[in-house]
């Protein structure tokens, strides 16, 4: 415990480590702007008759970016911790951690974001509480999004500011 106290500090030390908290605050942002602004959760979206007849005809998969994403994010975040009990490179380790929790903790949700985006445009044409339904699930897959990228960014800054 004592080990993990002074890695802290010493992390906290490291003026670099607030460029870490400038990029995730920069990432929480974009997801915030990403919510108000996308079309599809604000039902402004001009959806074409050919994106309608391709979203119905086509099962929405996964695909192998998911994995690739969880692989490296999960890589990134170990690479990081063992960088930081090692002493090697603070800033750098800390970064690499953070870009691989952000990874892991949002890049299924991102997944969730493209499938539902997917529902609204199939549903362009179905009854309005069909279509309302839909937004809203895009509405709170977004809203997870937010609130994970914003969670993230308290916790960085906590962990930082109390051992600072």
């Amino acid at each position: 415990m004592n080990m993990l106290i002074s890695e802290l500090q010493m992390l906290a030390g490291d003026w670099r480590s607030w460029i870490v908290v400038a990029l995730m605050a920069l990432i929480a942002v974009h997801s915030i702007v990403y919510f108000f602004m996308c079309p599809y959760v604000n039902g402004r979206a001009t959806i074409s008759d050919t994106a309608v007849s391709e979203a119905r005809g086509t099962q929405f998969k996964h695909g192998i970016r998911l994995g690739i994403m969880m692989v490296a994010g999960i890589v990134l975040t170990l690479a990081g911790l063992f960088m930081i009990a090692e002493g090697v490179k603070p800033a750098f380790a800390l970064a690499a951690m953070v870009a691989g929790m952000v990874i892991t903790q949002t890049e299924p949700t991102r997944s969730m974001i493209r499938e539902n985006t997917q529902r609204v445009v199939a549903l362009r044409d179905a009854e309005p509480l069909v279509r309302e339904a839909a937004q809203n699930r895009l509405r709170g897959t977004h809203r997870e999004l937010v609130m994970t990228n914003v969670a993230l960014l308290a916790a960085l800054v906590v962990g930082i500011a109390v051992f600072g």
